[in-house]
C-alpha cells in the first residue's frame, strides 16, 4: 500500500470541514465537554450505592441461606427435625458456657484451610486436597508436639510447630504441582487423589509410630 499522499497546497478543504489551526480553545473545550444527556446515560447505566450494597449482601448471604435450607431439606428426608437439630447448634455452639471456645477452636483451622485455598483460586488452580494436607499436618502436630513443648519455652515450641505444619501441608502439594507444571495433569484429580493418599498416611501416623507419643 502506498503512503498517503498531503493534498497540494492550494487545495481547498470540504464544505463544512474546520481547520483545526482556526479552532479556538473554547471550541475544543465546548467538544471536549459531554453533553448533559451523554451524563444522564452514564448515570442510568451506573447502579446506585444502595442497588450495589444489596447485590453484595444477596451474593454474600445468598449461599448461606441456600445451605441452610439445602441441610433442612436433607435432615427433613432423613426424618429429622431440622428445627431442633439448628436449635441445639445454636445452645451448644453459642449459648452454652463453653460453647464460644468451642466453637472458635473448631472454627480457626476450617478458616486457615480457606484461606489457603484463597490463594490456590486466585491463581486459577483448583485445590481439592485440603483434608489430606491438613491431616497430616495435624497428625504432626499432635505426634511431635508434646516432646517440644516440654523441651523449649512455649512461644518458641507453639512458632517450631506452626512452621512445621505449614511445611507438611505445602509439601503434600508438590506433587500435584509438578505433575501439573511438567506434564499437564489436572489438578483437581491429582489434589484429591494425594487427599485420599494424606488422610490413609495421617490415620498409619496417629495408630502407629505417633501413638501414644
Amino acid at each position: 500500500m502506498s503512503a498517503a499522499t498531503p493534498p497540494p497546497s492550494g487545495a481547498t478543504p470540504p464544505a463544512g470541514a474546520t481547520d483545526p489551526a482556526d479552532r479556538t480553545p473554547v471550541e475544543d473545550l465546548d467538544s471536549a465537554v459531554p453533553s448533559p444527556m451523554e451524563i444522564a446515560e452514564v448515570f442510568e447505566k451506573t447502579p446506585g450505592r444502595a442497588e450495589t450494597w444489596a447485590s453484595q449482601l444477596a451474593f454474600t448471604l445468598g449461599p448461606i441461606v441456600l445451605a441452610f435450607l439445602a441441610s433442612a431439606l436433607l435432615l427433613a428426608i432423613l426424618g429429622r427435625d431440622p428445627i431442633a437439630f439448628y436449635r441445639d447448634i445454636l445452645q451448644g455452639g453459642l449459648l452454652r458456657a463453653s460453647g464460644v471456645q468451642d466453637s472458635i477452636t473448631r472454627m480457626v483451622p476450617i478458616l486457615l484451610i480457606g484461606a489457603g485455598l484463597i490463594v490456590a483460586f486466585r491463581a486459577s488452580l483448583w485445590n481439592l486436597g485440603a483434608d489430606g494436607q491438613y491431616l497430616l499436618a495435624v497428625a504432626f502436630v499432635a505426634g511431635v508436639g508434646p516432646s517440644i513443648l516440654s523441651s523449649l519455652p512455649p512461644v518458641i515450641g507453639w512458632v517450631i510447630l506452626a512452621f512445621g505444619a505449614i511445611a507438611i501441608g505445602a509439601a503434600w502439594t508438590l506433587i500435584p504441582g509438578i505433575l501439573k507444571a511438567r506434564y499437564g495433569l489436572n489438578e483437581i484429580v491429582t489434589t484429591l487423589m494425594m487427599s485420599f493418599i494424606g488422610v490413609g498416611l495421617a490415620n498409619l501416623l496417629v495408630k502407629g509410630p505417633l501413638k501414644g507419643s
